[in-house]
């Protein structure tokens, strides 16, 4: 899909350009969101429950509002032994490895599913920002 734009000057376009910016935002905002939080289920269904639950409890998604016109959600998880359980340790005499198991690099396929999903609404979103101003 193609889109057209008309400016006259400079002044025009920079005003385009931001208002184009934040309804591009705006609109993959909630494509971003619920990537975000599929991605979550699929490592918490990824995570073994243990005697407290807290690793699987531990998965938290929020939204980072820091720079304008920019859409970003962080995935973590909070549990203080979260590093260990995901990429492993050493045992504590030494002589035995323990391997990790993974769940945030095996739940990555919520991330290409979320890119393609943006890859075939901005185009429209985009079109609707020209269209707008």
């Amino acid at each position: 899909m193609s889109a057209s734009l008309k400016f006259d000057g400079l002044k025009e376009l920079m005003a385009t350009l931001k208002v184009s910016g934040k309804i591009a935002a705006d609109g993959v905002r909630s494509t971003v969101r619920q990537s975000a939080y599929a991605f979550a289920e699929q490592a918490k269904s990824d995570t073994k429950i243990g005697k407290t639950g807290n690793l699987r409890r531990g998965i938290k998604v929020r939204e980072d509002v820091g720079a304008s016109n920019v859409v970003s959600f962080d995935v973590r998880n909070t549990a203080p032994h979260a590093h260990l359980y995901e990429y492993g340790f050493m045992h504590k005499n030494g002589n035995r490895h323990i391997p990790g198991n993974f769940v945030f690099s095996k739940a990555g396929g919520a991330r290409q599913r979320m890119n393609d999903r943006i890859e075939q609404i901005l185009p429209e979103i985009l079109q609707a920002a020209v269209d707008k101003s």
